[in-house]
């Protein structure tokens, strides 16, 4: 789990005297760097989520706080620790009220406090917190992929809190469209994530697994991580580049042995995801795409789909017909002649034809197992074409 504001505070006030004065509602945004700024025009070079500590010794403007502020705000700062001397005297009341109105933690310290001690402190602790979510992420790795030597791995997770007696939940994550640059927007995504979780108390850890991002996650119910992949999901959106996020999330099982697999059952609802319109898909959810998913040849659902519905797809391209769409419609309300036909603004004797035909071309009737063999067949072609 990243460090927090709220983390790094609690850990280091005393021994440092740093003193929290405004902003106290975004403790809980994480810190990935601390660096010490002077020059407010560098700010551009930040990558965001660092906190940062300023002398004043550049500044000589009466209100140069307020927009330096605003200038790490722009940024997505985590927090600014202004060090209290010859440079700065004061924190003018307006400054005080404008990081408290957007959640932005400011500190102070003693002019007499070496700000080196305090930033090897803080930049120490970040790096083992790191090295600590590193170690935990390459267990649980070992854990989806060599589930037969669990028993080696278990009390590494357990010491950091993972142990059978959680609840665990699986998501994974892919990108829909292709980023400008892939690397940068897996990272845009983690800090997004890592925000959101760290204002849990729960225990989470967070990998790429090829060109996918994987999260596990222990205890958390069902309507905090829905939240929390809304939250994830609209932040891509509103990234730009016609880019989506999709995602696969498992079921919840107790144990670490079930975690590899509900990382499978992830990773299957996330092909579907890819292939539909829904951002968030969960295994719970997929019904008879659990059965399809599971058959390992897929020769067989191929062939499946070639004898049920395949003649009836080379027609509509041959002859530019729709029936195609008109048998799903069909055969999704229930055969039901006249809702299709308000469905499709086309008259029933039309819609009559229509079914005449299909029939015609796949030699079936349309019996219960027609039906039933067709509708297994769009569902093979939505999964595999």
């Amino acid at each position: 789990m990243a460090l927090s504001v709220r983390n790094l505070y609690q850990q280091t006030n005393q021994a440092h005297a740093v003193e929290l004065v405004a902003g106290r509602s975004g403790l809980d945004k994480m810190v990935t760097w601390v660096h010490l700024i002077e020059d407010i025009s560098v700010s551009r070079f930040l990558h965001g989520y660092e906190l940062i500590f300023t002398t004043g010794i550049a500044e000589s403007r009466p209100d140069w706080i307020r927009s330096f502020i605003q200038a790490l705000n722009a940024q997505n700062v985590s927090g600014l620790v202004l060090n209290i001397g010859p440079y700065i005297h004061e924190i003018p009341p307006d400054v005080l009220h404008y990081c408290d109105e957007i959640g932005f933690p400011l500190f102070t310290v003693p002019w007499e406090v070496k700000l080196v001690d305090i930033t090897y402190d803080f930049c120490h602790r970040i790096i083992t917190s790191e090295e600590r979510d590193h170690t935990v992420a390459q267990t649980l790795k070992n854990v989806i992929f060599f589930p037969e030597n669990i028993r080696m791995y278990r009390p590494a997770l357990e010491r950091q809190g993972f142990g059978d007696q959680g609840e665990y939940c699986v998501a994974s994550m892919q990108s829909k469209g292709a980023p400008a640059d892939a690397e940068t927007f897996r990272n845009r995504v983690r800090l997004c994530l890592q925000g959101a979780l760290d204002r849990q108390t729960k225990r989470y850890s967070l990998f790429g697994v090829d060109e996918n991002m994987v999260l596990v996650l222990q205890d958390f119910d069902r309507d905090a991580v829905r939240g929390l992949l809304q939250s994830v999901t609209h932040f891509v959106e509103t990234m730009g580049e016609g880019l989506s996020l999709r995602v696969g999330v498992s079921d919840a099982q107790t144990g670490l042995e079930g975690v590899s697999r509900l990382y499978r059952n992830a990773e299957s609802a996330l092909r579907i995801a890819l292939r539909g319109a829904e951002s968030v898909r969960w295994y719970a959810d997929l019904g008879l795409y659990k059965v399809l998913l599971s058959v390992e040849d897929r020769g067989v659902l191929e062939e499946l789909y070639n004898e049920a519905l395949r003649p009836l797809c080379k027609y509509d391209q041959e002859h530019h017909t729709d029936y195609v769409q008109v048998l799903k419609c069909y055969l999704d309300n229930d055969a039901s002649v006249q809702t299709v036909a308000k469905a499709t603004y086309l008259h029933r004797n039309t819609i009559n034809y229509k079914i005449k035909r299909i029939k015609e071309i796949l030699h079936c009737d349309l019996t219960y197992e027609d039906k039933l063999r067709i509708t297994l067949a769009f569902s093979i072609q939505e999964l595999t074409h």
